[in-house]
């Protein structure tokens, strides 16, 4: 894992086959905000739209979230997720996982899948702040 600071800009992402979930932390304000989120038919069209993002926010760091099984272990959706981890990383981006499990709100008339993103990255925030 690596050892940053919360004082730089940091996107999350809470990813899925087809729809990916994004928030935004400036490090000015450290305030979690949703974006829109991202629609994409393969993991390289993905990829493509989180480096440009990264790009255009200036972010230091891109946190994924690590969508465990309820037992703790890594299903197929986690090796999804590590795929597109590896994909960025060798693209030279800096990649966390976080822990998403029971990030996903239970509020209708939201974009569930960018206020995930945001409760992946208040996570990430906690995290580095402890």
């Amino acid at each position: 894992m690596f050892h940053v600071s919360c004082f730089m800009n940091v996107l999350a992402f809470d990813i899925g086959t087809k729809r990916t979930g994004v928030a935004f932390m400036a490090e000015d304000t450290g305030v979690p905000v949703a974006l829109d989120t991202i629609p994409h038919d393969d993991p390289s069209q993905l990829v493509k739209e989180i480096i440009k993002l990264k790009l255009s926010k200036n972010a230091g760091i891109v946190v994924l979230g690590m969508p465990l099984l309820l037992s703790g272990k890594e299903g197929k959706q986690a090796q999804y997720v590590k795929n597109i981890g590896e994909i960025l990383r060798k693209n030279g981006v800096k990649v966390i996982y976080v822990d998403e499990r029971y990030t996903t709100p239970k509020m209708i008339g939201i974009d569930k899948n960018s206020a995930s993103a945001c409760n992946i990255l208040a996570i990430y925030k906690d995290q580095v702040n402890s």
